[in-house]
């Protein structure tokens, strides 16, 4: 699945590059919104990767059969995700009912199974989420190779987030840079992507990471 993955990922990201490659000089309002719009272009491919990249490192870390009883704290926070939820909407007469059977779930040798669950901190999909994930899922290396490519993530987020949410219009975002200014943040998102890709991968490869 990961390496699908990032043939879908290479493949959206040559769509941006070829959209780059036509957009217009002039008129500069036309030319401004052309370059707005690739900020909505590479958050999609972004989310994308992201979304589908957690999902598929869940279901392979699921797939090597670990009890609940053996993995790291931060993957049973992951794992044990219906039963926390389960104890949070509790009332007050099932709450310690709740909790012991969320006890008894986490020392049991139950084999673990793939959950919905993405984690976050409020941040959607800014690199402090991406983060939020890294530290669940165990990933110790760094999310990004260059601390600059963190601003790059918000920095997109929040300018597709303008344009999506009616804050600004496209030709708006797109007044602030210069073309050369879109070619580095599509370079550095197409390397975050991959990035997230290659280290989840790596890391479900290894079993013994996910285990206390």
């Amino acid at each position: 699945m990961f390496p699908a993955l990032q043939v879908e990922i290479g493949q959206r990201f040559q769509q941006i590059d070829a959209y780059y490659h036509m957009a217009p000089k002039k008129p500069a309002d036309v030319a401004q919104t052309f370059r707005g719009l690739i900020f909505v272009q590479a958050y999609a491919v972004y989310e994308y990767t992201v979304r589908t990249a957690i999902h598929q490192a869940i279901v392979e870390i699921a797939a090597k059969g670990h009890s609940f009883r053996d993995l790291k704290p931060s993957l049973l926070a992951l794992f044990l995700d219906n039963e926390l939820e389960a104890m949070r909407t509790a009332g007050k007469k099932r709450i310690w009912e709740t909790r012991i059977a969320l006890m008894r779930r986490a020392f049991s040798a139950a084999p673990i199974t793939a959950v919905e669950a993405m984690p976050h901190d409020g941040n959607y999909y800014r690199h402090t989420q991406l983060q939020m994930t890294f530290d669940v899922l165990g990933v110790k290396r760094a999310i990004t190779t260059r601390r600059r490519y963190r601003y790059t993530i918000d920095e997109v987020v929040d300018n597709r987030n303008e344009i999506a949410h009616g804050e600004a219009t496209a030709a708006e975002v797109g007044r602030r840079y210069s073309y050369s200014d879109m070619r580095f943040r599509i370079a550095a998102m197409r390397k975050v992507c991959f990035r997230v890709v290659d280290l989840l991968s790596e890391h479900c490869s290894k079993p013994e990471r996910h285990c206390r």
